[in-house]
């Protein structure tokens, strides 16, 4: 369908990097408003059992009612980006790729919080 795809991820190891990573992919930073950087358009964010603004709040509380321990090596969750390649940039649109970025989401996390949003 389209040429090389890369899948990157990361660990999110506490709460405040989980709030850090949900800012971010909103576009939520401090940081990011003062630059006045606007990541996305608020109808190509997607959330699944969370809401966008209280994530972290939403796994943290799934982990305790699951009675799920937390120690420094402990993965609570992961930050992914998924990227197409460059030449594909002009072939796809936002909302095709929030399209496979949903599609992906209830397929492989159907049963865990997500929040993505397409950049």
């Amino acid at each position: 369908m389209f040429g090389n795809v890369n899948v990157d991820y990361k660990p999110c190891k506490s709460a405040v990097q989980l709030d850090r990573a949900a800012k971010y992919i909103l576009g939520n930073l401090p940081e990011q408003y003062e630059k006045g950087i606007v990541k996305t358009r608020p109808d190509l964010v997607w959330e699944q059992y969370c809401t966008r603004d209280r994530f972290a709040d939403h796994i943290m509380l799934t982990r305790a009612l699951f009675c799920k321990r937390d120690t420094p090596k402990t993965n609570l969750a992961f930050k992914m980006s998924i990227s197409f390649h460059p030449d594909d940039n002009d072939k796809l649109t936002y909302e095709e790729v929030f399209k496979i970025a949903q599609e992906f989401a209830e397929s492989f996390f159907k049963d865990y919080e997500v929040l993505f949003a397409v950049h």
